[in-house]
């Protein structure tokens, strides 16, 4: 019986290691200059303009707060003067970001060195997931700083439009919610009978 669970824990430890790789490969990928090149892999905002007519507010996965703040600069809410405003309060805070990027990459592979030892040190691996939240957060809570400082900056005409792109959309996210929920409901029901 004992092995069996050592076998589920090994399981799910390497299931765990390669979500982690993931999503570090996907951030990485993102962020890290190809090696063969000197040129980041995804270009400025300044050399690559944003679509007039972009994606709704939630299209863009949320998978860190740069892809958010990305995704929200293609709204087609914004003009091209809102996503300037927007940007500049963003530029303010890049080179925090930036540091604040490298502290998380080096704090996710702390964690994962820390699961890879044999025996498993909980207080120091504890320790590490605690520091890499801390900076997740400190992350999440300056870029969202910054996108509510530029969209304070906008005029009042153009932040009551957008507020009010982004109520309409918030109120068809529940309804679609609401709706997928009900079906889930509906579905467990007939499978229960």
């Amino acid at each position: 019986m004992k092995r069996s669970w050592y076998g589920i824990l090994a399981f799910s430890v390497a299931l765990n290691l390669l979500g982690v790789g993931f999503m570090a490969g996907q951030f990485l990928g993102r962020h890290l200059p190809a090696s063969n090149q000197e040129e980041p892999l995804r270009p400025s905002s300044e050399e690559a303009p944003p679509p007039v007519d972009g994606p709704p507010i939630d299209s863009p996965p949320i998978d860190s707060p740069m892809n958010f703040a990305r995704g929200f600069l293609q709204t087609k809410a914004l003009t091209p003067a809102d996503r300037k405003t927007i940007r500049k309060a963003l530029k303010q805070t890049m080179p925090e970001i930036r540091r604040q990027a490298v502290a998380i990459r080096k704090a996710r592979r702390l964690t994962v060195e820390l699961l890879l030892q044999t025996p498993i040190d909980r207080d120091a691996y504890d320790r590490a997931v605690d520091e890499l939240a801390a900076l997740e957060q400190a992350q999440i809570k300056l870029i969202s700083d910054s996108l509510a400082d530029g969209l304070a900056a906008l005029p009042p005409e153009r932040l009551a439009a957008i507020q009010e792109q982004m109520r309409q959309h918030m109120q068809e996210r529940r309804r679609q919610h609401n709706r997928r929920a009900r079906q889930h409901r509906k579905q467990e029901r007939n499978n229960d009978e």
